[in-house]
């Protein structure tokens, strides 16, 4: 096994746990965070096995990115929160940098959709914003307004 690996292992048993529910990120975007976090590239596929290995199993292993009943756990312990962001306002940066939802989701690793929704629905998870905020070059405060949960 390569130290990537074995590196991620590591990560999932400290930063992933289980959950009833589906993780809003697939396996594509959980290898993202990992790599983040820990500045090691791992394949979607190693990152598949490592999940497998540490119990998650997948909805559908049919897909190309697969989704686990897991969430992510903040620094403090915690699955991650999510933030009231203000969307018009992200709208129009996005806008100012002649930035589709499908070119943004191609740039930061997370679904369109996901975007979409969380554009659309006004709360997005902190990782998201931070990842969005940092690839259109502002700071997240700009966009954030509140935070909802775990946050103390």
């Amino acid at each position: 096994m390569s130290e990537e690996y074995d590196s991620a292992l590591k990560w999932i048993a400290e930063k992933i746990q289980y959950r009833t529910r589906v993780c809003e990120y697939s396996s594509y975007g959980l290898k993202h965070i990992f790599e983040r976090e820990t500045n090691q590239y791992i394949s979607n596929d190693d990152f598949k096995k490592a999940m497998l290995l540490s119990g998650y199993m997948p909805i559908d292993s049919s897909e190309p990115n697969w989704r686990f009943r897991c969430g992510v756990v903040s620094k403090k312990g915690r699955p991650c929160s999510s933030i009231r962001i203000n969307s018009e306002r992200l709208m129009y940066r996005m806008q100012d940098h002649e930035m589709t939802m499908a070119s943004l989701a191609r740039e930061t690793g997370y679904t369109r959709q996901r975007i979409t929704r969380s554009i659309n629905d006004g709360w997005m998870n902190k990782e998201v914003l931070e990842t969005v905020c940092d690839y259109l070059g502002i700071e997240p405060s700009l966009i954030a307004i509140e935070n909802r949960r775990n946050e103390k």
